[in-house]
């Protein structure tokens, strides 16, 4: 862009503009000193005074569900007294303080603005401020939209005319391919956003258009259009390496989709900018690194700052009167996905006068602002923001920091207090029918000595008793207790191997996506570092990526895995295998845990492809060399599978869950015959837990005898004990046909040439390269590659699903 020398006057302003994502943080956005962002070097300004006016921008101030509810204020409170002194502190000499005074803030969900005046200078001019925000997104709640700040500052004759500036702070809607939505959003933003008029009478009202300077900044979430030479997209790696040279960022600035759009004319109609490509794409890095882009999102200028005067002129949109001192990026901020932006910027001032000079483009918009309707969507947006927000938090408290989960807890109460109620109602319904009608059932040789029928008086104090007993165990206190305890006992193992389920599956799903990330780890990497990565990378909702398939059908899966479980090992007890002798109990719980594997297996080899596939999708995305823009949800995930590799492709490594023989490519069957993962681990699981449940102490009942002499332990500990080494042990013994179902999995779901399981193995024991092998131990290693995490996995799920699952039986049996 060029600069007329005419911004070089004496008495022009100096406007400095910050601006920053902080990814949804709150409070905790900017923990750092703000020297780097608010008080750029003089030298780097070539700038001798401090600013007169600082606009201070923030866009995702807070998570969304806060923000809908209006916690927000409080927020930009707090960043009012920090800013505040930092801007004061790093602009004052040893010699003299320069004051700031805060002309006004405004925030409207998670986008809010600042603005600070010289108190002795500019300060003392400024006059009829306003404040207004507009909301964008759906049923315009707010979680895009703008806000906005004009004032008039007054001429030195103290005239009415002087000139005055608009800010205006915005969050367009993310993603690349919604070019067309941003654009329909800055539209919405001239039509919406609107101040009342700065005449006397205040009568008319108009756009942020209708002023002397104005200043657009924020995440405009402009994406880079990267050419696809020959057909084939440009790779991540290849990208960055790119935008890491001065003359790779010049030509990736004509990919910028913003910049062209403004060039057509089709958006930010009139607006100039600095040279953005002279400082790197201040988007998407790794939270907690200076120059490392994340692998999520394809890097790009998404944070920008535009500008305009009343003596620019619409026929060179090159040339502008307001000249940049001042343009670049922040590094060194590292607790969001963005880094801030700042610019300095001399804006010339009108000549005393009073009449105020306008933008060219304050009468010549191809939109006009639409009062009504602004008002209209403001009032629906704020109120149902408001609800939808106070609903969010209700969810977030009751599933304790997630609301995902919460909702399901509420849809499992509602479920479980919707069955309640219509017991009690057949419950209240079969006593009524009973106690209107007297029926008898008898031989009719008994007939005789058959009882008479009761009187009025018998049926209204049988009435009585059923109706107002209050009796907790009487057959009628608000439900029929003896049809629930008989309900209960019946579904029993179901009751119980599901609610245990959805405990220990929420429990241990972190350190199971670990894991998987573990085991598809093409080089050695530990836990904590790991754990650290993802949640850099990905945040607390990285870790629990893909559980909700897992929670919903695992529980299911489990249900009717015990059920099988049960049954069948009740049905070998049924037929001679004693439930006391040590070598039948292993049997029965072997032969039993196989059947139950084997049957289960089929139906959750699906879901366990879908849950390695939501936990692995970078790992993929990394395989394919293509950059992962909007990761794909469950269902998404699923139509993925099937568009690749058809219905089939559900079950991709489903050998490996039978054990039965895997071809090769060449279709020679392999010597190798692999046990089943969920077959033989199943049948050596429950053969452990019911062998050492035996041994210390197990009544044939099922219930907990008296512990050993020899293992002194409380006896509550037992089923934790149990269950963690039953879990560990079998996991441990079949963990490298995990691994290598995993490899197989991760390949296919990559689209990469498979490889038969034999041979996988082989790679994976002893290198790739037949001419150099890995030492044996090394490639055992490989293959144990995250055992110690999935052992404490083991420990934590299996110790809390059989405590659990004794638990609530005991509570049923006692019932």
């Amino acid at each position: 862009m060029t600069t007329s020398s005419a911004s070089s006057s004496d008495s022009s302003l100096v406007v400095q503009i910050a601006s920053y994502n902080t990814n949804l943080q709150g409070s905790n956005g900017v923990p750092q000193d703000l020297v780097d962002w608010l008080s750029p070097t003089l030298s780097a300004s070539h700038l001798r005074r401090p600013p007169d006016i600082v606009a201070v921008g923030f866009q995702e101030l807070l998570p969304l569900h806060l923000g809908f509810t209006g916690l927000s204020h409080g927020v930009v409170a707090s960043r009012d007294e920090l800013l505040r002194s930092q801007i004061e502190k790093h602009n004052s000499t040893a010699g003299e303080h320069v004051a700031y005074i805060l002309v006004a803030k405004v925030v409207n969900v998670g986008v809010a603005l600042l603005i600070y005046a010289r108190d002795q200078g500019v300060g003392q001019r400024i006059c009829d401020v306003q404040t207004t925000w507009t909301a964008f997104g759906p049923l315009w709640m707010g979680n895009k939209g703008a806000v906005g700040i004009r004032f008039r500052v007054s001429s030195d004759s103290g005239s009415e005319g002087g000139e005055i500036m608009t800010f205006v702070c915005t969050h367009l809607t993310a993603h690349a391919h919604n070019l067309q939505t941003r654009l329909a959003d800055w539209e919405h933003i001239v039509k919406t956003l609107l101040f009342q008029g700065m005449d006397k009478q205040r009568s008319a009202v108009s756009s942020i258009y209708a002023t002397s300077h104005l200043f657009v900044f924020g995440d405009m979430n402009s994406r880079l259009d990267v050419p696809t030479p020959g057909g084939c997209p440009i790779v991540h790696d290849a990208l960055v390496s790119q935008l890491s040279t001065q003359e790779g960022r010049e030509q990736a600035r004509n990919w910028d989709q913003l910049r062209k759009e403004v060039g057509l004319g089709n958006t930010f109609h009139g607006l100039r900018e600095g040279n953005f490509w002279e400082f790197a794409p201040s988007y998407k890095y790794v939270i907690g690194e200076e120059n490392l882009f994340s692998t999520k999102r394809a890097p790009a200028w998404t944070d920008r700052i535009f500008f305009t005067s009343y003596l620019d002129s619409p026929t060179t949109p090159e040339i502008s009167y307001i000249t940049p001192l001042l343009y670049t990026s922040v590094p060194s901020y590292t607790a969001s996905d963005h880094k801030p932006i700042v610019a300095v910027l001399r804006v010339p001032s009108a000549p005393s006068s009073n009449l105020t000079p306008m933008l060219y483009q304050h009468e010549n918009l191809p939109f006009r602002p639409i009062p009504r309707m602004a008002v209209a969507q403001k009032i629906i947006g704020k109120i149902l923001g408001w609800a939808v927000g106070w609903l969010w938090c209700a969810l977030w408290f009751i599933g304790a920091g997630h609301a995902g989960v919460g909702l399901g807890n509420f849809v499992l109460g509602a479920g479980v207090a919707t069955w309640w109620k219509q017991s009690n109602f057949t419950s209240r319904m079969e006593i009524d029918r009973c106690c209107g009608y007297y029926v008898i059932v008898t031989c009719p040789k008994d007939l005789s000595s058959s009882p008479p029928p009761p009187s009025t008086l018998d049926l209204d104090h049988t009435m009585s008793e059923h109706r107002g007993s209050s009796s907790p165990n009487g057959p009628y206190f608000g439900f029929n207790t003896e049809a629930l305890k008989a309900a209960t006992h019946r579904n029993k193992t179901v009751i119980c191997a599901t609610s245990a389920s959805l405990l220990s599956t929420f429990a241990g799903y972190p350190l199971d996506s670990l894991k998987s990330r573990l085991q598809a780890s093409r080089t050695p990497i530990s836990v904590p570092r790991l754990a650290q990565l993802v949640w850099h990378e990905e945040g607390l909702a990285g870790f629990f990526r893909g559980i909700w398939i897992p929670l919903m059908t695992i529980s299911a899966v489990r249900a009717a895995s015990f059920t099988i479980y049960t049954n069948s090992k009740n049905y070998l007890h049924d037929q001679g295998l004693s439930r006391s002798r040590l070598s039948h109990v292993a049997l029965a719980g072997a032969t039993a845990g196989a059947v139950s594997g084997a049957l289960i297996s089929f139906c959750g080899a699906p879901f366990e492809l879908v849950k390695i596939r939501r936990q692995l999708e970078y790992s993929i995305a990394a395989e394919k060399g293509v950059v992962v823009e909007n990761p794909p949800g469950n269902i998404d995930a699923v139509k993925d599978i099937f568009r690749q590799h058809g219905p089939r492709g559900l079950y991709k490594g489903f050998r490996l869950h039978f054990g039965m023989k895997y071809h090769s490519r060449g279709g020679i069957p392999l010597n190798l015959a692999l046990l089943v993962r969920d077959t033989a681990g199943t049948a050596l699981y429950f053969m452990e837990y019911d062998t050492m449940r035996q041994m210390l102490g197990r009544l044939p009942n099922g219930h907990q005898g008296i512990t050993p002499g020899w293992f002194p332990i409380h006896y509550s500990m037992i089923p934790f004990m149990c269950g963690s080494i039953a879990g560990v042990t079998s996991w441990a013994i079949i963990y490298p046909l995990d691994v290598v179902k995993t490899k197989v999995q991760q390949r296919a779901l990559a689209g990469i040439p498979p490889r038969s399981v034999f041979e996988t193995f082989k790679r994976m024991l002893r290198g790739g390269d037949p001419n150099s092998p890995k030492p044996l131990l090394v490639g055992l290693a490989r293959l144990y590659q995250g055992l110690g995490v999935s052992a404490f996995r083991s420990i934590l799920t299996h110790g809390m699903l059989w405590t659990f699952f004794d638990w609530v039986g005991n509570y049923i049996d006692d019932l």
